[in-house]
């Protein structure tokens, strides 16, 4: 018989999350560093960049998912740093644009590019169960 997901041979479970690898992607260093927190706790192992620059940097660097504020600096946005690091490490990436974005102009652009939004700020449990359904679908 096939052991539940994440159960292991003693049979605890693992948690979810341990061990997937996170880029997060923030210009505001107290947003990198509390979502870098918080995203370890939850037993992630955390890359954090600053803009698209030092993201597109760390590419070489796969990772499993990716969190990126829609805003960046020098002209870039989130969503611009999603595509690329997809031609990098594969269509497949997932990925969340994270925004306090007011525009309805920019919003529209984002939800329709397929790509989820979420509205900071973020409430633990929402980008949690966020991140858990784009690891799960990238699974299937």
């Amino acid at each position: 018989a096939a052991a539940p997901a994440g159960a292991r041979a003693d049979g605890a479970t693992t948690p979810p999350l341990l061990g997937q690898r996170v880029l997060v992607v923030d210009d505001e260093a107290s947003i990198r560093d509390g979502l870098a927190l918080l995203l370890g706790q939850w037993g992630c192992v955390v890359t954090v960049a600053a803009d698209h620059e030092e993201a597109l940097a760390l590419a070489g660097h796969p990772v499993d998912a990716m969190l990126t504020d829609l805003r960046l600096p020098r002209g870039h946005s989130g969503l611009d740093t999603v595509l690329a690091l997809r031609q990098r490490q594969g269509p497949n990436l997932p990925a969340c644009l994270i925004t306090g974005e007011s525009d309805p102009e920019v919003l529209r652009a984002a939800r329709h590019s397929g790509v989820p939004l979420l509205h900071k700020p973020v409430r633990a449990a929402q980008l949690r169960s966020t991140l858990l359904h784009l690891l799960s679908d990238k699974a299937a």
